[in-house]
């Protein structure tokens, strides 16, 4: 039996994993390769501790009045810069005449020749225009078994 420090998600979240996007309607790969920390990352949970921070700041600060102290559309775009911040690149694939993969480009198309390359900006901009790529990605970096091996 291995130990269980051996299953500890920590080191390999924060490394990273790649995670091949999937074409919301058929699931084949479409080329696209996000890397993100996993969820037990310290970028991850830094940035969850900091919302959770900010959360109890303004519930202080509204005191005991009925009003919640956070709306719907912060909670969302919270999610929306934890997934920003926990994105750490992407790439395309590079593919030849017959379609084998040559290498890869350290961009995404998100538009007709338009390349963008792994910024906040850029990647909080896919993911809004994009839900179904963001959901990709929040689901995966979650999921532990992307950090573990067996």
């Amino acid at each position: 039996m291995a130990s269980l420090k051996k299953l500890s998600p920590t080191k390999p979240a924060a490394a990273g994993a790649e995670i091949d996007i999937l074409h919301p309607v058929t699931d084949l790969p479409l080329g696209i390769h996000i890397t993100v920390y996993g969820s037990d990352s310290d970028v991850c949970r830094n940035i969850q501790r900091r919302q959770t921070n900010h959360r109890l700041e303004q519930a202080a600060k509204k005191g005991n009045r009925k009003k919640p102290a956070t709306t719907a559309e912060a909670l969302e775009a919270e999610g929306l810069d934890l997934l920003v911040g926990c994105t750490k690149s992407w790439r395309t694939d590079i593919l030849d005449e017959n379609g084998k993969v040559t290498g890869s480009r350290p961009e995404i198309e998100l538009d007709d020749d338009e390349w963008l390359p792994c910024t906040p900006e850029n990647v909080r901009r896919a993911y809004v225009d994009l839900p179904w790529m963001k959901e990709q990605i929040d689901s995966e970096i979650g999921d532990r078994s992307n950090f573990l091996q067996n």
